[in-house]
């Protein structure tokens, strides 16, 4: 009986939820993060490339730079209204130049962080459906956050929590 009632409790609590949405959202970023890089590397390095370890490595850059940057512009997403959305259109290129900073940096130091963001606009120019289908997913993540931001998400923030008020406290 005890197990029923934290089971029953674990699915209505906000912070559970708002962990497995964000999950599931940082989840979404990773396949899309890995599958843009594989849209880069075709498109950049045409039809003949091969397909070895170090376009491998390229596309497990893709697929952490995505979820990482999500989780640095989480603030962006899950607000309420017309502001909330555009909030969550300005997160979203946020989300999409540091995720390619992030993965042209994982990828290759220095000259990767400068060519990546490139390389992201490249593609997107190419291949529009990709770049809406990464705005989609993005406004995806924006619904499924929504109602969930300001007090449960803030569960992730260290920013807000008790710990940064003891920190901050002047007296």
């Amino acid at each position: 009986m005890r197990m029923n009632t934290m089971k029953s409790y674990l699915e209505r609590s906000d912070a559970v939820r708002a962990a497995r949405d964000l999950g599931y959202s940082l989840v979404v970023a990773a396949v899309l993060g890995g599958l843009i890089c594989i849209a880069a590397l075709v498109r950049l390095g045409g039809h003949g490339a091969s397909f070895g370890l170090y376009q491998l490595w390229i596309v497990v850059c893709g697929a952490l730079g995505a979820p990482i940057a999500l989780m640095l512009a989480r603030d962006e997403f899950g607000r309420a209204g017309l502001g909330g959305l555009a909030r969550a259109v300005a997160g979203t290129l946020w989300v999409s130049l540091f995720a390619a900073v992030i993965a042209g940096t994982l990828a290759l130091p220095l000259y990767g962080t400068m060519f990546a963001p490139l390389s992201l606009a490249v593609t997107f120019t190419d291949l529009p459906v990709l770049g809406l289908v990464w705005l989609a997913a993005m406004i995806g993540v924006h619904v499924r956050l929504r109602g969930l931001a300001p007090r449960a998400l803030s569960t992730f923030s260290w920013r807000r929590g008790a710990a940064y008020a003891r920190l901050t406290r002047l007296d």
